[in-house]
């Protein structure tokens, strides 16, 4: 049974002791209002990662902003093991860094507590990564000192042309490789964090003649790709386009074609978002003509696009069948030894998603809900993908008039977008579920559905 929640007093105490607003409190935690919302209301605590952050923005221990169980070995109430969604765990499973290793990593993971003890095996697993690529660095290399420093980037001294070696281009290769498997768990605001320390430096780097600018120009267009899809999940669709413009500009300059179609291909999901389809079906054409250049998998990518975009722009269902086509018949039967594979965001997974649009767009409801409801049987798919297709099984559901249906999406699909923190999941379930309140508008489980979204005032 749900425990009730209880708000958290000494949080909203300490709040209103800075005279912040909600918004402004969230802003200094760097998360959603929402997910801020939820920590005073005691509906949920926050991770351990997000505690760190809450604690540096009031100047607070964890204790004295109500959280004091989060770090503390003991047993749990119900409702703090409800909030928190923790277990105990062994001393064994614990991770201990040296002070040294704390003070090279906190600045650019917010993850640690003062003892340097944490107790999350997923960013355990994470930090071992991080530890790996950047512990042994040399003092001396430009990156190690990045990462160490609290200076922030636009204060740092301009670098020169011969700021770059082997063993810095090696870091830079493994943080990007790093960020984008970051990307596909419920990492956003830690691959945030980690590109707002490197890739400022990588990105000047790049724009500096040198023996290593095109490997550089490579790892910036791939930053700024990375920097865009981040921006998409938090609804910033202005920050998302100047990314891809920059991904553009760098994948030019390294003369990589396979990056400038993945950032095309960006550039058209952020004209879907605003429902600019016409500007998407343009891109999505211009991307279709390098499709003997680029790998097998960016193909299948750009053709599974242009079949949406025909089934969006005027139910062209002849263009979008013979599309879809076209994406089966490149598919790499294993999408993981595509040389592209690392920064397609794209896979398995690409084909249903956008066959199942297919059908919506052509109003046939019952093959896309079929189709989307594939997303259970599809395995290693990242969390952004699989949220995705939860919203669209929900806005599937609505359409088909199945009210029960679309409030058991509507409660899995709210859940997933704040687990993912993605703004732009969790606004269009907000959409969603304003839909359902204007077809049902006088039904009793759709009113009391609203209680999903009662944490925001």
């Amino acid at each position: 049974m749900k425990p009730e929640s209880v708000p958290n007093e000494l949080l909203t105490a300490a709040r209103l002791e800075k005279c912040w607003t909600l918004a402004m409190a969230a802003e200094k935690a760097n998360v959603s209002i929402e997910a801020y919302s939820r920590w005073e209301y005691g509906t949920q605590a926050p991770r351990l990662s997000s505690l760190q952050l809450l604690c540096d923005a009031f100047g607070k221990t964890a204790e004295e902003l109500g959280f004091g169980f989060l770090i503390k070995k003991k047993p749990l109430t119900e409702e703090q093991k409800y909030r928190s969604g923790q277990q105990e765990v062994p001393s064994a499973g614990f991770m201990t860094l040296t002070q040294a290793e704390a003070d090279l990593l906190a600045p650019l993971f917010p993850l640690l507590k003062e003892d340097g003890i944490m107790t999350d095996e997923a960013k355990r697993e994470t930090l071992r990564t991080i530890l790996a690529i950047v512990v042994g660095m040399s003092s001396k290399t430009p990156l190690a000192a990045l990462l160490s420093s609290n200076v922030e980037p636009w204060e740092r001294a301009p670098l020169t042309r011969f700021s770059v070696d082997e063993d810095t281009l090696d870091q830079f290769e493994k943080l990007t490789t790093l960020s984008w498997r970051l990307l596909r768990g419920n990492e956003l605001s830690t691959v945030k964090a980690l590109q707002q320390r490197y890739l400022p430096e990588l990105v000047a780097l790049a724009q500096y003649p040198s023996q290593q600018q095109k490997p550089l120009a490579t790892l910036a267009a791939q930053g700024h790709n990375i920097a865009g899809l981040l921006a998409g999940q938090q609804d910033d669709l202005y920050g998302k386009l100047v990314q891809c413009n920059s991904s553009i500009e760098y994948s030019l300059l390294a003369g990589d074609r396979n990056l400038e179609v993945t950032a095309l291909i960006q550039q058209c999901v952020a004209f879907d978002y605003q429902k600019q389809h016409s500007k998407s079906f343009q891109i999505y054409k211009k991307a279709s003509a390098y499709s003997h250049e680029i790998t097998p998998l960016l193909a299948a990518r750009v053709y599974a696009g242009l079949a949406g975009s025909y089934a969006r722009c005027g139910q062209q269902e002849r263009e979008a069948q013979k599309y879809l086509h076209l994406a089966r018949k490149v598919m790499p039967a294993h999408p993981e030894g595509d040389p592209s594979f690392l920064y397609a965001d794209c896979g398995p997974f690409t084909i249903p998603l956008w066959e199942g649009r297919i059908y919506f767009e052509l109003d046939q409801y019952e093959r896309a809900f079929e189709v989307f409801s594939q997303v259970k049987q599809q395995r290693e798919i990242p969390e952004r993908i699989r949220t995705e297709f939860l919203n669209h099984l929900l806005e599937t559901s609505i359409a088909e008039g199945d009210m029960e249906k679309s409030l058991s999406h509507l409660n899995i699909a709210v859940q997933a977008a704040l687990d993912l923190g993605s703004d732009r999941r969790y606004r269009e379930t907000q959409e969603s579920y304003q839909q359902m309140r204007a077809i049902w508008r006088h039904e009793r489980k759709v009113k009391e559905a609203a209680d999903l979204f009662s944490f925001v005032r």
